[in-house]
């Protein structure tokens, strides 16, 4: 990166899209940190912040790094400088995080703005490369995870000591001969890591001729950008562009079953009591999985895991109704909420994701009908709530409450 004046910078921003109320936010969460402003005044700001740069994106479609670089000059602005130059990304994408305002259910770093925005625009640039290698195969891609949960907000990227976000896909393949050739073309992805395609070839095949039973999805992660100065986007020659591609593979059949397609609500009397998936990950967790009802009610359960050939399997709930007739869905319902961000649909699954969000606003409805005081909300049944952008939270319970 050659050394830039702000203002030729800016004036192409300004061209490019209406920066003015990001320009207002920045100047407004530097103030309230340099005043010791409370923690819930500082993230309300932060978050609007991220919502602004994220209606912006849609201006920089297929030039993430433009975004990036248009963001940098307005901080920059804001803060005083006159020079964009690879010191100048250093010394925003190293702002002090200010950990003090993470509150206390909290438990992960905050990153700088700037590093939020640079991490959501590599990941979702990753995303779109995903989405070219894979055209011309039957399969759709879906984003889930915290490039959903808060962009340009909560995405962070790896600092040696924790790892950067990762970057969540849910692919369905229509069939489970189509999986050869989704390795083939993940093989082709920028940055990707040559030796974790070879496994995932391997454990792909594995699964096609051993675990695949329309009621088994496949997960695994891939290294992404493992060489340092590996990735454009990321002008900080000191920070590590690593950071992991997690997949979940579905097939359409196994999808169905996740979805309940064989119900026409999700009611105990049609659909049972519980459902349990199987995923066959490459690697082991001893995590105990934990589901959510409208009410906020915790349900634990312990996975049965297994290590078996090529990696393990591990046996959990899709969805759970309790003896109080109280509805939880379990990971692979929850990585479909609170929007099923659809990149391609080849497989042609909208129809069912659709399917879906009338069931569970229907659920909702039927708890409610027979709970008339208890506060249940959608947003309640999703374990990463606390780490949700608010106007996320907001729009969460506004789409999936019945009318």
């Amino acid at each position: 990166m050659r050394e830039y004046n702000v203002a030729e910078v800016l004036a192409e921003a300004d061209r490019t899209a209406d920066w003015r109320r990001v320009r207002a936010l920045y100047g407004q969460y530097r103030n309230l940190v340099a005043n010791g402003a409370g923690a819930d005044m500082v993230n309300d700001v932060l978050a609007a912040l991220g919502q602004e740069v994220g209606r912006l994106a849609p201006s920089c479609v297929g030039r993430d790094g433009l975004l990036a670089a248009h963001a940098l000059a307005v901080f920059a602005d804001v803060a005083g400088h006159e020079a964009l130059d690879p010191g100048t990304f250093q010394s925003f994408y190293r702002d002090p995080p200010f950990e003090s305002y993470l509150g206390a259910h909290r438990t992960k770093r905050r990153p700088s703005p700037f590093e939020a925005v640079v991490e959501t625009c590599r990941r979702l640039r990753d995303a779109e490369s995903l989405r070219q290698v894979l055209r011309g195969i039957d399969c759709s891609g879906m984003l889930c995870g915290s490039v959903c949960h808060g962009p340009h907000f909560s995405v962070r990227g790896n600092n040696g000591e924790e790892a950067g976000s990762d970057l969540d896909v849910l692919l369905v393949a229509r069939r489970t001969s189509d999986l050869s050739a989704m390795c083939t073309a993940i093989g082709r992805l920028p940055g990707v890591a040559a030796a974790d395609v070879q496994s995932l070839r391997q454990r792909s095949a594995a699964f096609a001729a051993m675990y695949d039973d329309d009621r088994t999805a496949l997960s695994h992660k891939l290294t992404m950008w493992t060489e340092p100065g590996s990735d454009a986007l990321l002008l900080d020659p000191d920070a590590s562009p690593t950071y992991k591609l997690s997949l979940h593979v579905l097939t359409l059949p196994a999808l169905d079953y996740v979805l309940v397609e064989s119900s026409a609500s999700m009611v105990k009397e049609s659909a049972g009591t519980r459902r349990t998936i199987r995923d066959f990950r490459d690697q082991n967790t001893d995590r105990v999985d934990v589901q959510w009802t409208f009410a906020g009610h915790r349900l634990e359960l312990n996975p049965d895991v297994r290590q078996v050939a090529d990696g393990y399997l591990r046996c959990t709930g899709a969805y759970s109704i309790d003896d109080g007739d109280h509805y939880s869905p379990g990971f692979m319902q929850v990585l479909m909420l609170p929007d099923f961000d659809l990149r391609w649909d080849h497989a042609e699954i909208r129809p069912r994701l659709e399917t879906f969000r009338r069931k569970f606003t229907e659920r909702l409805r039927y708890e409610r009908q027979a709970d008339q005081f208890t506060q249940l909300r959608p947003s309640y049944t999703h374990p990463r709530r606390g780490v949700f952008a608010p106007h996320l939270i907001g729009r969460f319970d506004r789409e999936y409450s019945p009318s």
